[in-house]
């Protein structure tokens, strides 16, 4: 009996010491790995998709540095895995569900925005309308977001910036001249998109046209799934040699990519996509002209003007 107790004791110390090499090993692995599939880079925390140029395999830190430039470029596209629950995912996806269930049903006014065509609900967060009221949009903005889904989005999209601001500063520094997105987003030091940030619900046949952002960064983070929830969609991207890539990521991954991409919507064949997104760039200041008056130096002056679909409102 004894010996058999010590046999025993032998072999939990040989597992124990074997399942502490197998951690010090995974711990230890080089953490920006990166392998080539196609036009594109799979790396620890991220993938990066070829746009412009064939992608370059490296080791080294480079590789992160570089990044904020690439984006800026509008050479590459990011896609960050599982930033968002399933749970967080199914919150959205039931409210906005039921938005579009209380539309069909009552025909409620004011929650169909009019500059948006039949298929596509724009639901923007409370902060994005009250901007576009402040700018004469009062009667074409839907409802916005109700407020636990509001602080929800918030939540997810301030949990976004501070990923980006740790594991690729390269991107706050280069196109926002920070070391923190985070800090730009929870004091209001960003200037967004008309209507946005906001959640878009493409029912079927809904789509929106190729276009670029022309803000600093976007950001887009699919809340539903392709196999289970929707046909169809998805965002297609011009990649080298004109060609179309059509990114289709999983509930809660991230987008991100650069103001002078060109993107667009794929139609909708049949169910309900819903996306999270976010296009901006940082405030600027502003300076004082000749006669007396200010003026902004923001370089999205521009983009601000314009709807989803890029036309001028």
């Amino acid at each position: 009996m004894k010996r058999f107790s010590a046999v025993l004791a032998r072999f939990i110390l040989f597992v124990t010491l074997l399942d502490a090499n197998d951690s010090l090993s995974l711990s230890s692995s080089p953490k920006n790995t990166v392998r080539r599939n196609h036009n594109q880079v799979l790396v620890e925390g991220w993938n990066e998709i070829s746009i412009a140029t064939p992608a370059k395999e490296t080791t080294d830190h480079d590789n992160v540095a570089s990044l904020g430039d690439r984006i800026r470029n509008g050479n590459v596209v990011l896609e960050i895995p599982e930033m968002v629950t399933a749970e967080e995912c199914e919150r959205i996806r039931t409210y906005c569900h039921n938005r579009i269930q209380k539309q069909s049903d009552e025909k409620e006014t004011n929650i169909q925005d009019s500059i948006d065509p039949p298929s596509l609900i724009r639901i923007s967060t409370i902060a994005a309308v009250k901007r576009a009221e402040r700018d004469g949009m009062v009667a074409r903005c839907s409802l916005p977001l109700s407020t636990e889904m509001d602080n929800l989005c918030q939540e997810l999209l301030l949990r976004t910036l501070k990923w980006i601001d740790i594991q690729i500063p390269s991107i706050p520094a280069t196109l926002f001249n920070t070391t923190s997105l985070a800090s730009l987003y929870e004091n209001n030091h960003l200037i967004y998109t008309k209507r946005e940030p906001a959640v878009n619900v493409y029912t079927q046949g809904g789509e929106f046209t190729a276009h670029k952002d022309a803000q600093a960064l976007t950001v887009l983070i699919p809340l539903s799934c392709s196999r289970r929830h929707y046909l169809g969609g998805g965002t297609s991207f011009v990649v080298a040699s004109n060609n179309a890539a059509i990114r289709k990521p999983p509930p809660g991954h991230v987008l991100l990519f650069g103001g002078n991409v060109t993107h667009s919507g794929v139609a909708v064949q049949e169910g309900v996509r819903v996306v999270l997104v976010a296009s901006f760039s940082p405030i600027k200041p502003t300076t004082t002209t000749s006669t007396g008056s200010s003026s902004s130096c923001s370089d999205s002056t521009a983009s601000m003007e314009r709807d989803i679909y890029g036309d001028l409102l």
